[in-house]
């Protein structure tokens, strides 16, 4: 073949390639779309319509809800006298409903260096309603002077086979809110800020 047929070849298969390449861009393929129906209710922005998804699940949730330090009265500029106070509440939609001692909320004590720590308060609970709650308190002196001051702990404490025991209503859904702990330390910045 002749270099004149040569270059003849390659600019007619040049043509034809733009000539395809242009015919593609101007006629994409055909795409079918189809129109996206709504979510159902029950799946739609939480914050819409009656709250949380969470909300709207039928659940039965006793939780510490809150630990924290209350002044009742001052002693000296570094002495107070103080309640730790926690609140446990029925954060789920559904009553809980359950035997004499299978549950109850404890308050403990937890000195540095102790082998063990000291049980302040346990307040045994049989029924809490969706959204009910009560509190669990201890009064005490607190020196912002201590150096390595106790924390304390809030918890509920559930008989080990309470979910063997063919009650469905004292069944806890979420047992991850069951606690809740102040530092020591943290408790004598408190104190420090409620004496000045």
């Amino acid at each position: 073949m002749s270099r004149q047929s040569l270059c003849i070849s390659l600019s007619v298969l040049l043509t034809l390639g733009l000539l395809l390449a242009n015919t593609a861009d101007a006629a994409p393929p055909m795409i079918k779309y189809q129109a996206i129906k709504p979510l159902p209710s029950q799946f739609q922005n939480p914050g819409i319509n009656g709250g949380s998804a969470l909300n709207r699940i039928p659940r039965i949730d006793p939780a510490v809800v809150s630990l924290q330090v209350r002044l009742i009265r001052k002693i000296s500029p570094y002495e107070a006298q103080i309640a730790i106070v926690g609140a446990v509440k029925n954060v789920g939609n559904k009553d809980f409903r359950s035997g004499r001692n299978q549950q109850s909320a404890v308050l403990i004590k937890n000195i540095p260096g102790a082998r063990r720590p000291i049980v302040l308060q346990q307040r045994a609970f049989t029924n809490l309603n969706a959204g009910a709650s009560f509190v669990v308190m201890q009064t005490m002196n607190w020196r912002t002077s201590v150096e390595f001051p106790p924390s304390f702990k809030l918890y509920l404490s559930y008989d080990p086979d309470i979910r063997l025991d063919s009650n469905p209503l004292n069944d806890d859904a979420i047992l991850t809110n069951n606690m809740k702990e102040l530092d020591g330390m943290k408790i004598n910045e408190i104190v420090r800020r409620m004496l000045r």
